[in-house]
Parts: structure tokens; sequence; C-alpha cells
């Protein structure tokens, strides 16, 4: 059984082998979100025309539509993920779970906890101490598409679509939210460990899901899918493609981007699809909160390009690209 990141979205795996999940330069200028960041950083606020002067793919103001780079009228995303990896605390345990919520349970209503990213070692004995055992907690809000994950050694923020809500929000919007939400559990880590947090990387995913009979009907399609894909025409043994999984990694500037394609069978309908999965790492190269989301901006500008690059033009159009 395959568990996404934020445990939502399940898929029982088939014979392929089980694929590990791996654990863009704009500023938006909106009031609260803006005057928090920088008050935090204490960077000076630029103005509209230092701004504009940034550049990137991606770079625009605010949530502008008409300015995304690239945009889909049915998108096969189900679910995106930003987040930051630290250096684990030495003065953390379970307690400070229930500190953290304190600070998010307004805003996230509902306390999960699951097995941490990463190995994890368990060992029982009648006088076991579990103060300090390994869990990652998900706060999630009401309407269950938005949630925040915390463990020692990484901060993630998620947005997941659901039947009820399925509107995909695009990186425009979820990265103020995010912004919001790392602001404030630094502000509250501080109150539990003094000092700033060592970020080792920053990360972006796109978790996308590839219906059979809706995106593909056959596995032998994703030779004209694929662009990195040759195939097999012209041979014997191999001309009948019965399943395949795909893991790439390419080097970026600063850090790497993983694509993996997984085929599985979705336990919310039971359908069965193909998740592509891109994800961008980069490492900051100052512990600044600038740097951060700079290196989150060049993270998604890289995972935009993998993906138009991973992905031929008949592909995209069956997700009726709008740009």
């Amino acid at each position: 059984m395959w568990d996404g990141p934020s445990g939502h979205r399940k898929i029982e795996a088939g014979p392929p082998p089980k694929l590990n999940k791996q654990d863009v330069d704009c500023l938006y200028l909106w009031q609260s979100w803006d005057e928090m960041y920088y008050k935090a950083s204490g960077y000076s606020h630029p103005s509209s025309a230092e701004a504009m002067k940034r550049t990137g793919a991606n770079t625009r103001f605010a949530s502008d539509p008409r300015l995304r780079v690239l945009d889909f009228e049915k998108p096969p995303v189900v679910e995106t993920s930003l987040g930051f990896y630290f250096t684990p605390l030495s003065k953390w345990n379970i307690i400070n779970y229930g500190l953290l919520w304190q600070k998010f349970m307004s805003k996230y209503p509902s306390a999960e906890f699951k097995a941490p990213i990463g190995e994890m070692e368990l060992s029982f004995a009648p006088n076991s101490d579990f103060t300090n055992l390994s869990l990652r907690a998900f706060f999630v809000d009401t309407s269950k598409t938005q949630l925040v994950q915390i463990q020692n050694g990484c901060f993630l923020r998620n947005w997941r679509k659901t039947p009820e809500t399925p509107r995909y929000q695009h990186y425009d919007e979820v990265l103020p939210i995010f912004r919001e939400d790392w602001l404030s559990f630094a502000a509250a880590m501080r109150e539990i460990s003094p000092g700033e947090l060592e970020i080792k990387r920053c990360e972006m995913t796109y978790f996308n899901h590839l219906v059979r009979g809706e995106d593909w009907t056959d596995f032998s399609d994703f030779e004209a899918y694929y662009s990195m894909w040759r195939g097999a025409a012209g041979l014997d043994t191999l001309s009948k493609l019965k399943m395949t999984a795909i893991a790439t990694t390419y080097e970026i500037p600063h850090g790497t981007l993983q694509i993996n394609s997984q085929p599985g069978i979705r336990q919310m309908d039971g359908k069965e699809v193909v998740q592509l999965t891109v994800t961008a790492q980069i490492i900051p190269t100052k512990q600044k909160n600038e740097e951060f989301f700079q290196c989150l901006d060049r993270c998604h500008e890289a995972n935009v390009n993998g993906f138009l690059e991973f992905t031929t033009e008949e592909f995209q159009q069956k997700w009726k690209r709008k740009r």
C-alpha cells in the first residue's frame, strides 16, 4: 500500500518495485502576510519597482491568474506540498506537539499522528520511555484540504484535492498561506528551543494522478506521452508493455529534480492510476527567510519546467492546457 505524504491518497502498488518518496523568485505584496514576513526576517520591505526587478519564469504580483506560466482547465494534480527540512533539535519530545497545536488549533482544528518521514526505530520494554518517540503530526483544517505536517526535522504544508473541494489551488495561492504558517511555526519553535532553525533544504512536490480510461488506455500510450521514453517499436519480445515504473533524478542548480512514475490502485475510488510525482529540492546558500522563499520559488520553477519537458504536448492537451 502506497501512502502519500499527507496520508490522504493511498494506492495499492502493482508488481513493479515500490518507489521511495523523497523526503520559484517572487514577492507577494499582500499587506498582512508581507509585513509579517519582513518583520520576522529583518529585511526592509521592497518597493513595487524593486519587486518587479526580480526575475524568474513565475515572477508576478499576488495571485493574478493571467500571469501564470502554466495553467490547465483539468489539471491532473491531486496534491501539492511545500516545506523546509531543518537540523533536528536535541531538545524535542512529544510534548512539543501539544504546544505547537495550540498555535495552530484555530486554523487547523483536527490533529492526527503518523509515522515520521525517514527511518523509524521502535523498541518496547516494560519501562520504556516514550517521551522522545519519533512521530509526525498532522494539523488539518475543517475542509480536509489544507494541513501542516510537523516532525523534528521538517515542516511541510499540503493542499490536497477532495470530492467536496476539487478546485486546484495554484502555487501563488498556497505560498502566502505557507509563509504565514511557517512564521507561526518558527516563532513557536523559538519558545521551545532558543535560537534559529538551521534549514538544510527547501522542497516542493506535485502529485499528479493519471487515470486509466481518462488520461491513458494502455501502458504503451506513455511512449507518446513521456518525452524521455524511447519505446520498443519493432521488437518482438518487448513488443507488448504490460506495466512500468520510472524513477529519475536530474541535477539543477544547488539541488535536484526528481520525477517518478508509479502505477497503482487508488484507494478512494478503486481506479487504476499512474502517479506522476515531481519534486524539486534546493539547498539554501544563506540562513535567511528571504533565501528560503526564493529557493521555494526556484523549486516551483524547476517543477513547472520539468513537468513540461517530461510530458509531451499531446499529453498536456488531454488536460486542456490554456497557456
